[in-house]
């Protein structure tokens, strides 16, 4: 389905507000922000899916901030087949960089955060951020949630940011080991034509 474009702002307001890319490149958010910002971009997306419409262009340089918080720029004006899932991947990506300082690596298959994370309290919030990113963007595209559960579960945590008051800049953290890639097991052709060969 072609994707809704939103009515285009004028350009001296958009130039006018920074992006969440310039800003990353000068300092690391709070915490409590970053949930916020992820929040509020995630209802912006949430509202579009449920009217059968994509962005398709999420990323921290397309996400401008302004007085009131994080917004989606316009998609480019001409329309494609945007879908769902470039969204969420998208979104996943815009908050494991604000959370990190990095993007996530290209064709990476990263583990999540150890199971032994804390559960609950504020020690628990930023893993399990972690791990909402992560699942964006490793899981198989049937296994990753939806933008209304991503949005439920990205309010929570940052209702909770803002009860326990974590205001403070997250500690650079390291990225979640690699799983190992499993070699693709060799075609059937190819098996046999290694066994002609070795006759």
């Amino acid at each position: 389905m072609a994707a809704l474009l939103p009515d285009p702002e004028p350009v001296a307001v958009l130039a006018s507000q920074p992006t969440l890319a310039e800003t990353l490149g000068r300092e690391r958010l709070p915490l409590s922000r970053i949930l916020a910002y992820a929040t509020q971009i995630a209802g912006e997306l949430r509202e579009m899916h449920q009217r059968g419409a994509a962005h398709g262009e999420v990323c921290t340089a397309g996400i401008l901030l302004g007085p009131g918080g994080a917004s989606l720029a316009p998609s480019r004006p001409y329309v494609v087949l945007y879908k769902a899932q470039s969204d969420i991947e998208g979104w996943g990506n815009v908050l494991w960089e604000m959370l990190t300082g990095s993007g996530i690596p290209a064709r990476c298959n990263l583990a999540p955060p150890p199971d032994d994370s804390p559960r609950h309290g504020p020690e628990s919030v930023l893993p399990s951020a972690q791990l909402l990113a992560l699942k964006c963007v490793t899981e198989l595209p049937a296994r990753r949630p939806s933008m209304v559960q991503i949005y439920t579960e990205v309010r929570v945590l940052s209702l909770l940011a803002r009860r326990y008051q974590l205001h403070e800049v997250p500690a650079p953290v390291p990225a979640p080991p690699q799983r190992p890639v499993p070699e693709p097991a060799p075609s059937r052709l190819a098996s046999l034509a290694r066994s002609l060969f070795r006759k």
